[in-house]
């Protein structure tokens, strides 16, 4: 893999590739990148100071694929970031750049996060060519991504369908993109457009029921001379008194059925006692509870045991008085009776770690703004970053990054126009930077107060 380096020149940030002693540079492909504005290659320039050459790449405000995806992708950012390197891919062998002078890689493949315009390096090195495969390339994007489930994911089966048939080509496969991209147009069909469908009225089965209607109810409708949708007729007492007898005679007793032709006869308790209906110990429904007979029996003995009653052993035991017990447990206190169901309230040591909260104040208008994500994005760009500041044309689209590792914090510059400074300091692109509270961050003009609380 080819060594960069970064460096800043005046408000641009160049990425720098030193030519090696051993390395010659190929005149054809540096006329070719010189001389035209080829799509999807990032623009190099070539200078030479004393005996060294350097290889010079713009890439003020731009953003690495590798950026761009750390947060997962959808359908639209993935397929056309893969139909947009496809055809740079493309256009650079109509201009006898072959794939191994193009530098592969998720790292150095710079993307535009308004449209997703791709920018890939070219090196145009004749010795150490790079071996690159872009199938594997692809496949590693579509294996190591993290897709946005709220939407349908089929299109990604539909890559790997493409990726395993064991025939890869860069054109066929951007045709397969570029389907997937033009898959839904033609859903969003205007009404007026739509031919009218006559759907047949469902058929409806009626079940027709008796229903006892109040009658009360039938009286004040008829006075309001309110028509009932539909005819219920209303069954008459002598209609429904055989039903009731019939369940009455049907009715079972606890120990069967009653006669059929045999009226039942009501009984007092005492007659039901005399007879010997009631069982001691169980319960009869509309009767009251009976009391078993205490009869005296003699306690039994588990073989092999002293000699104690089980219903002696079976006694419940009393309630043990439990006090509260002082020591340190830790975070958690032991509670006596008299505190059961309290909640001890916790330290302030302990709840740092949960309230912990890192913040941005603007001091411009004393905005402020919570950092709630491990990438906290700050820019310019609404549909991408966190902190959208679009009052201040010197801010860059995607300008600076807010990493959160634990406890600790750090800031990012993302190659933007005006740079970054952290308590007056200038700091480098793409270099981690941790940041403590109550420092000032500077985002071109713009002035941040850094904080935790």
């Amino acid at each position: 893999m080819r060594e960069f380096t970064v460096e800043n020149n005046g408000v641009n940030t160049n990425l720098v590739y030193e030519v090696k002693e051993k390395e010659n540079v190929d005149s054809v492909i540096l006329g070719m990148m010189e001389n035209n504005r080829i799509i999807g290659l990032l623009p190099m320039t070539y200078t030479q100071i004393d005996k060294k050459k350097y290889l010079k790449y713009n890439i003020t405000s731009k953003v690495t694929i590798e950026q761009f995806f750390e947060r997962g992708v959808n359908k639209e950012k993935l397929t056309r970031c893969l139909s947009n390197i496809l055809a740079a891919v493309s256009n650079a062998e109509d201009y006898m750049i072959e794939l191994c002078d193009l530098i592969i890689d998720i790292k150095y493949i710079y993307v535009d996060i308004r449209n997703c315009d791709i920018d890939i390096i070219c090196v145009p090195i004749v010795e150490n060519k790079t071996d690159c495969n872009l199938e594997m390339f692809v496949k590693n994007i579509i294996f190591t991504s993290k897709f946005d489930q709220t939407e349908n994911c089929d299109y990604v089966a539909k890559i790997i369908s493409y990726l395993n048939s064991g025939v890869f080509s860069a054109s066929e496969f951007k045709t397969v993109l570029d389907e997937i991209l033009n898959e839904d147009e033609g859903k969003n069909i205007p009404v007026k457009n739509n031919p009218v469908i006559k759907r047949e009225k469902p058929v409806v089965s009626v079940r027709h029921t008796e229903t006892i209607v109040d009658a009360s109810r039938l009286e004040s409708a008829q006075e309001r001379q309110v028509t009932p949708a539909v005819n219920i007729p209303r069954p008459t007492v002598s209609q429904a008194k055989p039903e009731v007898e019939k369940e009455k005679k049907e009715k079972k007793s606890i120990f069967g059925f009653l006669k059929k032709n045999k009226e039942p006869k009501t009984e007092k308790k005492s007659d039901k006692k005399s007879k010997g209906m009631s069982v001691p110990g169980m319960a009869i429904p509309g009767q009251e509870p009976e009391l078993m007979a205490q009869q005296p029996e003699e306690p039994m003995v588990i073989p092999g045991s002293q000699a104690t009653p089980i219903q002696q052993q079976l006694q419940p035991r009393k309630q043990a008085n439990y006090t509260q017990i002082d020591g340190n447990f830790g975070e958690t206190t032991v509670l006596g009776i008299d505190g059961m169901g309290e909640t001890t309230v916790l330290g302030l040591d302990s709840m740092e770690a949960y309230q912990t909260r890192a913040f941005l104040i603007r001091k411009k208008n004393q905005e402020k703004k919570y950092i709630d994500k491990e990438i906290y994005r700050i820019g310019k760009e609404n549909s991408f970053v966190d902190y959208f500041i679009g009052d201040n044309t010197a801010i860059s689209r995607s300008h600076a990054n807010v990493i959160t590792k634990g406890m600790e914090y750090f800031i990012i510059d993302m190659n933007s126009k005006n740079h970054t400074y952290v308590d007056g300091i200038m700091i480098q692109p793409n270099v981690e930077t941790k940041i403590e509270p109550g420092m000032t961050l500077r985002l071109a003009d713009e002035e941040f107060v850094f904080n935790v609380e």
